[in-house]
């Protein structure tokens, strides 16, 4: 075990400066076999390939597999969970297999206290030829209550009962198969990379991991700010070209629930084109440490630790250990578990870890005769290469991970903070011309907030990969980020790389054996109770259609009501022979009552279940009638109540498939039948009347201008079947129409003073319906006139966009336009004519005026114009008034035009337009 110096060149600037030979892997295959590791740590440069290394050893061999006799099936065998082949996965192997069979019942031990015994039974169904039944299943968070007597776990949760903590099966097994993926950092220690959690594997469970690490960079240790003297002529250099990697054997040992052990191996070499010698190499050096903890226990979630290691560091040019270089850690551990749940849902895949240790580091011992013979300090390619520091660091780490049974991705941040402890004593002339600074001189930093910059630290993020999940097998692949201490250079700090890539491979191996089997029961079952049950279905009285989500209430029977589904179909709960009555109720229905007698003898004949197939009436998978097993208590009306009704809501599977055929009346089964499940169905039909599709309308007439109530008038309705009636509204102008049947009306408003104003009504559901009619007064100034035969608008009649809508705004001056024809009945025949501007298609155009017409003539009939008076023409873009060249133009052809075609009173007709 040694600390090697060789020139790439195989010359010594001096003898000062000479290193003794690498040691001889004769001396180094006592200790963990430390040749293979400086092998492949020295392959990283090809100088370092000297001497002869012995053959590394094989691999450790996988975990011994346990045959299982009492497996029934593939993935469940009771040994999955335990061994060190087991995955991750709280629900797999004897967990999951555990957890879904048989009952839970209480024990009482010797000493008092209560265990949790499991008690597995399979039933087998009476009769010649029948096979033996599977165990029922529990639902999931029943699996999670399922525990192991206290005789089976004893041996396989020690840890735990430390503790006098009763766990649950599953939760062992999963305790021990999350332990299997756990492994050490470089120093041995259980953990990440840099960080150590504060905990560690299953009680018996070792960890075994060589890890290794790589950097390589130009201008590194040796830049136009941190210069380095050249080999012989001490000339600075600003550029340097280094390697570094490093190699890791460590080692990991849990004898008890709260104590690791642990131990490593650690090799390195270092290659600088401006080192003196350009090549060094550090063999052998060993750590050796000890770490208590929490012990782990069921649903804690924050576990805290401690921990002690000792580095022992190789002498440089000689054989063994350095014994004044020898260096403490002393760390406090934190860990916080979410994943650490005996109940599955409950778990969050999220780890964190916090470390605070202080590091007495005494490697500059290993320097002090060299640096003594060479009458200074030894250079910073000399002090990185062999690791050297001259002071002790506060250690302070922090991590988070997500747990994956494939692949745990983590991130850690971890600093290493100068403690000037130690008396080496500095020259700040000597520093400088070396390109380096004093621990006590930087207060240039400090004043510029950049102190961080000479405080190695590094950012790590990584993951661990387990492509096998039936063994222990771990894949390390992680990468550092250099954050302080790469690029500003103290006498008294080891440089910190810029970066460094990590990869190892690591194996767990869980030494306890598996949990036996649980004892089988084998138990005969009773044959199945045959129930009774009505299968009912709402329909219209006509027998046109079915009526969904009617409600069904028991009449004279304390009991829970039920709702048909969409289907109309409902099904009531087990039911004892007897005569049951039911009330019906459904929106838009009148209240219907309906019988049904279940009797206490079977029919005869009585249908098999394959010949109702054509009914389409069949229990969905899902929602299959209970077994007697299953029912708690019969005697429980509401409980069987809910049960019945989650059965009812389900609709049947082929209901589901063809909706069409489910709705065929027709298709409804007449007489008690035999469901799959051996179950007596009685169908029964209820027909309810449907109300009369009528509605009332309330109705109040307002003033436009006064917004109060238009009194002394007269309103007619008019529905869809062109039947009309008149009322006359109260003084406070309201009025209202009773049993008006659905469809499209009309309602038009006649007052002394105002015009007269119509309004559609869409009638299309039962109760009542408000309408509003707005009357616009009478005007003093008419906004029509009609002189000479001629009718003039002066306002527009404007539409709702591209609509044949006639707009709000402008209903007076349609409604203006029915009284001048009203009270000129002279005017035999006009003609509504109707243009449009240019924007658009011109037959398009043309439609949209011939409709706009036609609808002015509609409402103008609807105001009391004989629709023989007018005639609708549109005339499209074809005659506009200006050429449609600005948007004013354009507003100005879209236009209504009023022409008088024939009259009593003259011959001529005039033309007239909206101003």
């Amino acid at each position: 075990m040694s600390r090697r110096f060789t020139h790439s060149s195989q010359q010594n600037s001096g003898p000062s400066r000479r290193r003794p030979q690498f040691l001889t892997t004769k001396g180094v295959q006592p200790l963990l076999g430390s040749g293979l590791l400086a092998a492949i740590t020295l392959s990283l440069h090809p100088a370092a390939a000297q001497g002869n290394a012995p053959p590394p050893p094989p691999p450790p061999p996988p975990p011994p597999v346990v045959d299982d006799a009492v497996s029934q099936d593939e993935g469940s065998s009771p040994n999955a969970g335990s061994s060190p082949n087991a995955g991750s996965s709280p629900n797999e192997g004897l967990a999951d297999n555990s957890s879904q069979q048989g009952n839970t019942s209480n024990e009482e031990t010797s000493d008092g206290s209560t265990d949790n015994a499991l008690e597995t039974t399979t039933t087998q169904a009476s009769g010649p030829g029948t096979k033996q039944a599977q165990p029922p299943v529990l639902p999931p968070r029943a699996a999670a209550t399922t525990t192991v007597s206290a005789g089976a776990s004893a041996s396989i949760n020690d840890e735990l009962a430390l503790q006098g903590a009763s766990t649950s099966r599953e939760y062992e097994e999963f305790f021990r198969a999350t332990q299997v993926h756990r492994l050490s950092t470089p120093s041995g220690s259980t953990g990440l990379v840099h960080v150590k959690e504060a905990g560690s594997g299953a009680v018996g469970s070792f960890r075994f991991q060589l890890l290794a690490s790589y950097m390589g960079k130009k201008g590194f240790l040796c830049s136009e700010n941190y210069p380095c003297p050249a080999p012989g002529t001490g000339a600075l250099q600003e550029e340097d070209r280094a390697r570094h990697g490093e190699g890791h054997i460590s080692i990991s040992f849990t004898p008890l629930p709260f104590l690791e052990v642990f131990t490593a191996l650690h090799n390195s070499s270092s290659d600088n084109s401006a080192g003196v010698p350009q090549l060094l190499q550090v063999v052998g050096d060993w750590s050796l440490g000890v770490k208590g903890f929490r012990p782990a226990q069921p649903d804690k979630i924050f576990y805290y630790g401690g921990e002690a290691e000792v580095s022992f560091l190789t002498g440089s040019g000689s054989v063994g250990f350095d014994g004044a270089a020898t260096s403490v850690a002393l760390r406090a551990l934190t860990t916080i578990d979410l994943n650490n749940r005996t109940d599955p849902e409950d778990r969050l895949p999220l780890r964190f870890h916090a470390n605070l240790g202080y590091f007495f580091d005494n490697s500059g011992k290993l320097v002090e005769d060299v640096e003594t013979t060479l009458g200074e300090p030894i250079q910073r390619t000399s002090r990185y290469g062999l690791g050297i520091s001259r002071v002790d660091s506060l250690e302070i780490g922090i991590a988070a991970e997500y747990i994956n049974p494939w692949v745990r991705p983590f991130l850690e941040w971890s600093f290493d903070i100068p403690v000037g402890r130690q008396g080496y004593v500095c020259s700040p002339t000597g520093a400088a011309s070396r390109g380096e600074l004093c621990l006590f001189d930087v207060q240039q930093f400090r004043q510029t907030g950049d102190y961080w910059s000479i405080t190695p630290s590094r950012l790590t993020l990584g993951a661990r990969g387990y492509p096998w999940q039936s063994s222990g097998l771990a894949l390390t692949l992680a990468a550092d980020i250099g954050t302080g201490a790469t690029r500003n250079f103290v006498e008294e700090i080891k440089p910190e790389n810029p970066y460094s890539i990590w990869f190892g491979i690591g194996y767990a191996i869980d030494t306890r054996p598996p949990l036996p089997a649980p004892p089988v029961e084998v138990v005969q079952a009773s044959p199945p109770e045959q129930r009774r049950y009505i299968l009912g279905r709402v329909k219209d009285s006509s027998g046109t259609s079915i009526i969904p989500d009617a409600l069904i209430r028991y009449d004279g029977i304390n009991m829970s009501g039920l709702i048909a589904n969409e289907f109309g179909l409902f099904l009531t709960q087990d039911l004892p022979p007897g005569e049951y009555s039911f009330k019906v109720h459904a929106d838009e229905y009148r209240e219907g009552i309906c019988n049904a007698v279940i009797t206490d003898s079977l029919p005869t004949p009585i249908q098999p279940a394959e010949s109702v197939e054509s009914t389409k009436i069949e229990m969905d998978d899902g929602a299959e009638t209970p077994s007697a097993a299953d029912r708690v208590n019969d005697a429980d009306a509401a409980q069987e109540a809910d049960a019945a009704q989650e059965i009812a809501e389900a609709s049947p599977s082929q209901a589901e498939d063809s909706p069409a055929e489910a709705q065929t009346l027709d298709e409804f089964p007449s007489e008690p039948f035999l469901d799959a499940a051996g179950n007596i169905m009685f169908p029964l039909e209820c027909e309810l009347k449907e109300l009369p599709r009528v509605a009332t309308l309330d109705g109040l007439l307002i003033d436009s201008n006064t917004s109060g109530a238009v009194p002394d008038a007269t309103v007619v309705i008019t529905d869809n079947l062109d039947r009309s009636l008149e009322l006359q509204v109260d003084a406070a102008g309201a009025f209202e129409f009773r049993n008006v049947p659905f469809g499209s009306a009309r309602i038009v408003g006649h007052a002394p003073g105002y015009l007269s104003t119509v309004i559609p009504v869409k009638i299309d559901k039962r109760g009542k319906l408000e309408v509003h009619l707005v009357m616009n007064p009478r005007p003093v100034t008419p906004n029509i006139v009609y002189q000479d035969g001629v009718i003039t608008l002066k306002q527009r009649i404007h539409f709702m966009g591209d609509t044949t809508e006639i707009a709000a705004d402008s209903m007076f001056i349609v409604e203006e336009l029915a009284l001048l024809l009203e009270e000129n009945l002279g005017l035999r025949k006009v003609e509504i004519g109707v243009h449009t501007d240019s924007q658009g298609a011109p037959s398009a155009l043309q439609r949209l005026s011939q409709d706009r017409a036609e609808a002015l003539i509609r409402l103008l009939g609807h105001l009391g114009i004989s629709k023989h008076r007018m005639v609708a023409r549109g005339y499209g873009s074809d005659a506009p008034l200006v050429a449609n060249v600005t948007g004013e133009a354009q507003s100005a052809n879209e236009r209504v035009v009023v022409k008088v075609i024939e009259e009593d009173a003259q011959s001529s007709a005039g033309d007239t337009e909206g101003e």
